[in-house]
């Protein structure tokens, strides 16, 4: 019986990956206190692909969406979503309304005018 063996000359490394957003029910309602549903992992780039907001409630809520850069700070600069209407009991796609090629360490953090209404979710691709 003769032993047979793979050799392997290089290493590849997968230079994109996905990777979710924490799927979450908001509780803030203000800035100073928008919650953090994301976080672009270090050293790669993240690409948003998909980011959707259901709203929970039979009453409309407005979300207001950002992406702090890593060290920065939370303010109009770096807001994506304005106060944006979600009508109760519907689900959007913000895909197109927010989104680009983001630095390692940018945040996406949110908040709703009404707690515990809007769920967020979605995913990123990530770039190496």
């Amino acid at each position: 019986m003769t032993e047979s063996r793979v050799r392997f000359s290089e290493e590849k490394l997968a230079s994109e990956f996905l990777y979710p957003l924490t799927r979450t029910l908001l509780t803030s309602t203000t800035e100073g206190t928008a919650q953090t549903i994301g976080t672009v992992r270090a050293e790669s780039l993240g690409l948003l692909e998909r980011l959707v907001v259901s709203n929970q409630t039979g009453t409309d809520a407005d979300l207001t969406v950002y992406f702090v850069p890593d060290g920065g700070t939370i303010g109009a600069a770096n807001r994506e979503i304005t106060a944006i209407s979600i009508s109760g009991n519907t689900s959007v796609d913000l895909t197109d309304l927010a989104g680009g090629l983001y630095e390692g360490g940018t945040q996406i953090r949110a908040f709703a005018s009404t707690g515990s209404a809007l769920m967020l979710m979605g995913h990123i691709r990530g770039l190496l």
